[in-house]
């Protein structure tokens, strides 16, 4: 399994074609510590595995907004498209390459300041559904709109 640091992060992930894994683990967790046991000699046809020590990599973790570790996110041609926080089976993980997200809880990549008052809204809605993860986002929009609303 590939290790990645910020500095690898978008050549290995955000630049690859096809599916990537990323696993993100902290030295210290005990669910992490029971998927290492596994997930670190897995191997699925036509993914790319990787991890990152979110100890280590504090602002690629934050950047996902995962605050639980362990957490797994699945990439396609750079792009999100299924993600697993807390600990999980390896079943789980087979399954989730097949799996997609729906929609709502995506991690858009659109910037909040380029999206017009409705988009932030629309966002703000379906962010909220994700809760945790996505906390941080939801207080930035929060922010944003109500900074756009008194212009």
């Amino acid at each position: 399994m590939l290790e990645l640091t910020k500095e690898t992060f978008k050549q290995e992930v955000l630049e690859a074609h096809g599916k990537v894994l990323v696993y993100f683990y902290k030295v210290e967790c005990s669910d992490c510590k029971v998927m290492n046991e596994w997930i670190r000699n897995m191997e699925i046809e036509g993914i790319k595995m990787c991890q990152v020590n979110g100890d280590t990599q504090i602002s690629l973790r934050e950047s996902y907004f995962l605050r639980q570790s362990p957490a797994i996110l699945l990439f396609e041609n750079g792009k999100i498209y299924n993600k697993q926080t807390g600990g999980c089976s390896e079943t789980r993980v087979r399954s989730m390459v097949n799996e997609r997200l729906d929609k709502a809880t995506m991690i858009l990549d659109k910037p909040i300041n380029e999206m017009t008052l409705d988009e932030m809204k629309i966002q703000l809605f379906d962010v909220r559904k994700i809760a945790d993860p996505m906390w941080a986002r939801v207080k930035l929009l929060e922010k944003t709109i109500e900074e756009k609303e008194r212009k």
